[in-house]
């Protein structure tokens, strides 16, 4: 499956560099922007700045669409809903916008390292250590889980399912067997990392000491001023247009 997401890569670009609070804010109002305002001009903006920070991150296109394909069914699935239920929203503006999401939220997990992952959830959305644990934790999981998904595929191949030349929903049948599998992987990879927390005596409910304090940069401080003129300027664009 070659997901990408939830695998840092470390490098010196910019948005490495970028405070991660400031990256899970950006994020968080650009999944918002790209859902809920419709307009092709926003969207146009909001398609271009994107881009920009896939560029300033300097991750490679071909791993990241191969990531995206990852997601693809779950993209089909609701680009199909939109348009058997009439929705306002055009499956095709719908795809492009799940897809943009997509591209985006492994930007973030690609340049933000795991603890640092975890200080933005808790500092920066106030979530309880328990919850941020397990959402970072989660982003973790991703690789290793399509991992497992190639080797159980694998598997299956030597045993004489062949889903490379199947079709679509071909595939989607074949893949059904494959969940039990991969859902015993992922509990039984669930408790282990429970059980190696337990052994360091890790207490959610104790007080943190962190290694490295998230602060406020000047670089930092201009990039919230780009993404208040981004957010501003969609706003508008949604107004007047």
């Amino acid at each position: 499956m070659n997901l990408v997401m939830g695998q840092y890569k470390k490098n010196n670009t910019i948005i490495h560099r970028l405070d991660s609070r400031l990256k899970l804010y950006f994020l968080v109002l650009y999944i918002v922007l790209v859902l809920f305002f419709n307009n092709i001009a926003p969207m146009i903006l909001s398609i271009m700045v994107g881009c920009g920070v896939i560029y300033l991150s300097k991750i490679n296109i071909l791993s990241m669409l191969k990531s995206i394909h990852g997601f693809l069914l779950v993209i089909i699935f609701f680009t199909v809903v939109s348009a058997v239920t009439f929705s306002s929203i055009s499956p095709l503006l719908l795809g492009i916008r799940l897809i943009m999401i997509m591209a985006v939220s492994t930007v973030f997990s690609m340049t933000t390292k795991p603890y640092h992952m975890l200080d933005a959830l808790r500092q920066g959305l106030h979530l309880s250590e328990e919850l941020s644990m397990t959402i970072a934790i989660a982003f973790g999981f991703l690789p290793g889980l399509s991992n497992e998904v190639d080797r159980i595929r694998t598997a299956a191949a030597s045993r004489g399912v062949d889903m490379s030349e199947a079709g679509f929903f071909v595939k989607i049948r074949d893949f059904i067997p494959l969940a039990g599998p991969l859902f015993r992987i992922s509990i039984a990879k669930a408790g282990k990392l429970s059980d190696a927390m337990d052994i360091r005596n890790y207490d959610a409910d104790t007080e943190k000491t962190r290694v490295y304090e998230l602060v406020f940069k000047k670089r930092d401080r201009l990039a919230a001023i780009l993404v208040a003129v981004y957010v501003a300027l969609v706003i508008i664009l949604q107004i007047l247009i």
